[in-house]
């Protein structure tokens, strides 16, 4: 079950500020380094360098679990890189999001039990989020919307706009309201009616009647 959007807004908002600016600050850092090979840079190329420039970022800001002062810190397990608040309420993993407003995720086991909010490391019961951009087109990079949502299976419960303020008023406003077709990650496909033994016998007769019609040709 999903954590009501706000309960996660009282407790994030403090550091809504700081999280954006390390957003733009790794988005500046991406497009000012790679400026003059950014064109040959693939989608996934981009994502990953973008990504690394962000977390740089954070681990300034707030510093690792180890060894940081406040309440919200970085944690590095091998590649998987998350903020997360000391006692253990809060996983934010830092993402390229698209339509709506979903991760750019390969779906494997852990990316499935991260989205169903399962816990499954030594941090009980937390509240997983995705805070991520969300290009408003390739060229304005730098400008991109800094959101904060919450998965809930193959969907997004919600999704929160944070780049743009945190009084009372922004977080009701901020608020993004999300479409079904958004929301859902596929279309339910039909499934095909499965024939019974009579009906798959008959469909067999009449194949091999439509055969013997053709080799026998037209009779005159």
């Amino acid at each position: 079950m999903s954590p009501p959007i706000e309960a996660v807004q009282a407790k994030l908002g403090p550091y809504v500020e700081a999280i954006v600016a390390c957003f733009r600050l790794g988005l500046e850092d991406y497009v000012r380094e790679y400026a003059s090979v950014r064109s040959v840079h693939s989608k996934r190329t981009q994502a990953s360098l973008i990504h690394d420039h962000i977390v740089r970022r954070l681990q300034e800001r707030f510093g690792f679990l180890s060894d940081a002062e406040g309440d919200l810190a970085v944690h590095r397990k091998g590649n998987l890189v998350q903020l997360i608040f000391r006692c253990g309420e809060f996983k934010l993993r830092i993402k390229k999001l698209g339509n709506g407003y979903r991760p750019k995720n390969i779906p494997t086991q852990t990316v499935i039990n991260f989205n169903l909010q399962t816990s499954f490391d030594a941090i009980p019961e937390p509240i997983n989020l995705y805070v991520g951009y969300r290009p408003r087109d390739d060229v304005s990079l730098v400008s991109s919307e800094i959101v904060c949502c919450c998965p809930n299976g193959n969907t997004m419960a919600w999704a929160w706009q944070v780049d743009k303020g945190d009084t009372d008023s922004d977080r009701t406003d901020n608020v993004i309201p999300l479409r079904e077709k958004d929301a859902a990650t596929k279309k339910k496909r039909r499934a095909k009616k499965r024939l019974t033994p009579e009906e798959l016998e008959a469909k067999r007769k009449k194949e091999q009647d439509g055969d013997a019609d053709e080799k026998g040709g037209p009779s005159g």
